[in-house]
């Protein structure tokens, strides 16, 4: 369903109306570029600050492109905007890059909470060092991103065949001059 902007066009029907709108909509960017470091340091100590940080950063950049697009509609530009997006991202693509962007989202999210789960469980450990703790979470953050990357792939419709012989591959000439190396 298409958003009506009736109000915001009937609104700005003179060049100097539209340029203060655009110098409001700049300030309010800034404002919640300012609002989103506050709302952050808030967030880090409720539920960490790697978190916060992506929780901020994802939803700054929404109402940002928001603005962005009450911009455009401003000075009449939606049209523009809307064909420029059509162009770059055909319509029978449109839920393949949303299902994308949105592997992409839940597997930073879970790798960020992966990250706070080692340290609350390893973090007063004695058997477990701050190295080992560090080689543990990016091992897992490897196979959480190789995961993401080769379902992205499936959706697609990308044939993972000669990757994985190429992956294969690569494997045995590693390990095998890793075994020379320390042999």
């Amino acid at each position: 369903m298409p958003v009506d902007f009736s109000l915001l066009v009937d609104i700005a029907d003179t060049t100097a109306v539209r340029a203060g709108l655009t110098v409001l909509f700049g300030l309010l960017a800034l404002t919640l570029i300012f609002a989103g470091r506050l709302v952050r340091t808030y967030l880090a100590d409720r539920i960490g600050a790697s978190l916060a940080r992506s929780v901020v950063a994802v939803a700054v950049a929404l109402l940002l492109a928001g603005i962005g697009v009450a911009t455009a509609v401003v000075w009449g530009l939606e049209e523009l905007l809307a064909d420029a997006v059509s162009e770059a991202i055909p319509q029978e693509q449109i839920p393949r890059v949303v299902l994308t962007v949105g592997i992409l989202v839940a597997t930073h999210f879970t790798s960020v909470f992966i990250k706070q789960l080692y340290r609350e469980l390893l973090g007063d450990s004695e058997a477990v060092t701050e190295h080992q703790r560090e080689v543990t979470y990016r091992v897992t953050q490897l196979v959480l991103y190789t995961t993401a990357i080769l379902v992205i792939f499936g959706v697609w419709d990308q044939n993972l065949g000669g990757l994985l012989i190429g992956a294969g591959f690569a494997g045995i000439v590693f390990g095998t001059a890793a075994r020379q190396t320390i042999g």
